[in-house]
């Protein structure tokens, strides 16, 4: 036996190749069919696929310097190639019935597969053309048995053996593909079948417990409903749906336009041709039989084009409930619609917040017709900044001796934030995407303030406008009774830049000392984030989350910094945080403050029970509670060249969270979290044993 891997795994149709070195075979573990190269020990050596496609008969190239394989990542399985010096993806065949089984002829000037058609399956031959080969970038690199593929190809000195003479089948002819005029030479009773449709591929879902894109997700998004619920959404990351074209791709010219004039909701949409119908494909079910007529059928529902307006009614009213920093209670009533190919979304709620005693409201659209996805929204919201008000007494009305002082007082800042925002997101394959974005932000107080109320120490009031965007990479896996991503990596960077020419103005103190003026607000920020999610060894499912965080804001000050830390919240679809906020369990909210911060955070996560059942007709589906041990870590701070024993300052917080997860309303995910936190180190933790350590949230802790 040369491999034997146990749980479960199968394995098939391995291939040497042509040195006798490496292995490359089919292994499917996990739910998924994929590529793997091992070397003659049976040792794996490099995942070549990791998708949701089945990806199949691989084989070497005679030269060892191309592997080939069949994938139905298009819809329809295709024979694609990688070249193992520079390890880029390359689709060969664009077929309409199926392609496998592909052998590169000893010279590579032809290929020989196997291909289906409503004839049945056939052995077609390809001139080689490398230069009409569909460029699919390079392979993502796995996370785990990423050997580089340039170790697979052979040894210098290697001599390929010498190729045998060429011969083709008595009854193969010669036919033209509608695609870059190529040819397939083909057995008798087959034809073209090659699609002028691409499909950009399926993309790789990381199931994490929420998941969050800026501008799109939470409170003020118009995925706050609807990204909760099964499917793709345009999201960076999103599987692409079969049939989403490729944009660079012209649309079909020679489809009657229908549309007139129509508004672009309720206008009919043009398409490309898509496999199985449309103009210049031929359908490879009708091909191979002269005989065989074309016959009309009577449709119950008349044949048109697509309209999106009639399906854009809202279809969702969704209430939602979370908890306030100060353990208030936030309650919503959204609503939600999109069409039915989801090219059309938008989202609406209202709020009201106890702690504040606010109500805000907030309305978000998408267009998501095309590759980038744009969005448009505006939301209000209610941010407190704790006992930040203080006043300056007036002197004593019997007169004397009298020193001017300030008092603080026990009433919260609250602050009302007007947001509006417009974005454009791009997913530049199936684990990074791209997003750009301008928000506009109005920060005023919520409430009136004391008429002897000290303004140098209020938080910053004022328009902030800026333009920014980030890159995003998620790569990962997750099983039916996952509790969490596993064997996953996250890594995000943002940028934002604001500037007075932007519109950027704050109130500030006049040189004088004794009134307030608009003056320019000048900021860039920047902040990075890395998390892995690591499966232990030792038992199923148990899972190691790490995450490393940190930002700098560089230019104009905000009065309570950038950033800051402190608090249990997490990421949940429920709510939407302020920009600033990061969490730091075992510290009350917003511990500490500053321009600068780290945060450093490990989880072990483990599964209690799975409960996988219903209650009766209820619209709520228990799926399974697990538990966790964390560490958080981390420090805010302003300039960094002023500060001595920066890494003695870190704030050290520790705990554990019971946590459940189920299915509401009939597809809405729901996680909660239940907790202790207490501070282990540094000011201002939470002792142990305080009740202030206690906590319920919604949604995940990251």
């Amino acid at each position: 036996v040369l491999f034997d891997p146990g749980n479960h795994t199968q394995l098939a149709t391995p291939r040497y190749s042509p040195d006798g070195e490496h292995i490359a075979m089919v292994v499917w573990q996990e739910g998924r069919r994929d590529i793997w190269i091992f070397d003659r020990e049976g040792k794996p050596l490099r995942r070549i696929t990791q998708d949701e496609a089945s990806d199949i008969d691989p084989r070497f190239s005679a030269d060892g310097r191309t592997l080939l394989f069949a994938s139905d990542r298009s819809g329809v399985f295709n024979i694609y190639a990688v070249d193992l010096e520079t390890e880029r993806l390359y689709q060969v065949t664009n077929v309409l019935g199926g392609a496998f089984s592909p052998s590169m002829r000893a010279d590579g000037e032809a290929l020989v597969f196997e291909s289906y058609s409503g004839d049945g399956m056939d052995i077609a031959f390809l001139d080689v053309d490398r230069s009409a080969w569909w460029d699919r970038g390079l392979l993502p690199k796995p996370l785990d048995h990423a050997t580089p593929l340039t170790t697979v190809l052979p040894a210098e000195g290697w001599v390929p053996p010498p190729p045998g003479d060429p011969v083709a089948p008595k009854d193969a002819t010669d036919v033209d593909a509608p695609d870059k005029k190529r040819k397939f030479r083909v057995r008798q009773g087959m034809r073209d079948s090659v699609s002028t449709h691409h499909d950009p591929g399926a993309a790789t879902q990381m199931m994490l417990e929420e998941r969050r894109v800026p501008g799109l997700d939470g409170m003020g998004g118009p995925l706050q409903i609807l990204g909760s619920l099964p499917g793709n959404w345009g999201r960076p990351g999103d599987p692409v749906a079969h049939g989403e074209l490729d944009p660079a791709l012209p649309v079909a010219s020679d489809l009657p336009d229908l549309a007139g004039d129509a508004h672009p909701f309720f206008r009919e949409s043009p398409v490309t041709d898509a496999p199985g119908g449309g103009p210049n494909v031929d359908d490879p079910s009708r091909t191979g039989d002269s005989s065989r007529e074309e016959q009309e059928f009577d449709f119950s529902v008349p044949v048109e084009r697509y309209k999106a307006g009639p399906t854009l009614w809202p279809r969702y009213i969704a209430p939602g409930l979370a908890i306030t920093q100060y353990y208030g209670l936030q309650g919503s009533l959204g609503i939600a619609g999109t069409d039915t190919l989801r090219r059309y979304l938008y989202n609406g709620f209202v709020s009201y917040r106890t702690d504040s005693q606010f109500i805000g409201w907030g309305v978000a659209a998408s267009l998501n017709t095309k590759i980038p996805v744009y969005t448009v929204g505006i939301y209000t919201s209610s941010a407190p900044f704790g006992t930040s008000i203080w006043v300056q007494p007036p002197p004593p009305e019997s007169g004397g001796v009298w020193q001017p002082t300030v008092e603080q007082t026990p009433d919260i800042y609250w602050e009302k934030r007007t947001t509006t925002y417009a974005q454009v997101s791009w997913p530049v394959n199936e684990y990074q995407g791209l997003f750009a974005r301008w928000s506009g932000e109005l920060r005023q107080p919520q409430l009136d303030l004391p008429e002897d109320v000290y303004t140098p120490f209020l938080p910053t009031r004022g328009f902030l406008s800026s333009i920014g965007g980030g890159w995003a990479l998620a790569r990962g896996r997750a099983y039916a009774r996952s509790i969490s991503a596993e064997q996953a990596r996250v890594l995000t960077f943002n940028g934002d830049l604001s500037h007075p020419w932007l519109g950027s103005q704050v109130l500030a103190l006049n040189e004088s000392g004794t009134a307030e003026e608009l003056v320019g607000f000048t900021r860039l920020q920047l902040t990075s984030e890395w998390r892995e999610y690591r499966t232990a060894p030792w038992g199923t499912n148990h899972v190691f989350a790490t995450r490393l965080a940190g930002g700098a804001s560089l230019g104009d000050q905000l009065q309570q910094g950038s950033f800051r830390l402190g608090g249990t919240f997490g990421e949940s679809a429920a709510y939407t945080l302020p920009g600033e906020f990061r969490p730091l369990r075992g510290f009350p909210f917003s511990t500490v403050f500053g321009d600068w911060y780290y945060l450093a955070s490990g989880e072990y996560r483990l599964p209690l029970w799975w409960i996988d059942r219903g209650f009766r007709t209820l619209p709520v589906f228990a799926r399974h509670t697990s538990a966790a041990v964390f560490v958080d870590a981390g420090n805010a701070f302003n300039d960094p060249g002023q500060q001595t024993n920066l890494l003695a300052q870190t704030r050290i917080g520790t705990g554990v969270e019971l946590r459940g997860s189920a299915v509401v309303a009939w597809g809405i995910p729901l996680n909660v979290r239940v907790g202790y936190g207490f501070g282990v180190y540094g000011e201002g933790g939470i002792p142990f044993g305080s009740l202030a350590g206690l906590y319920f949230q919604l949604g995940s802790s990251f």
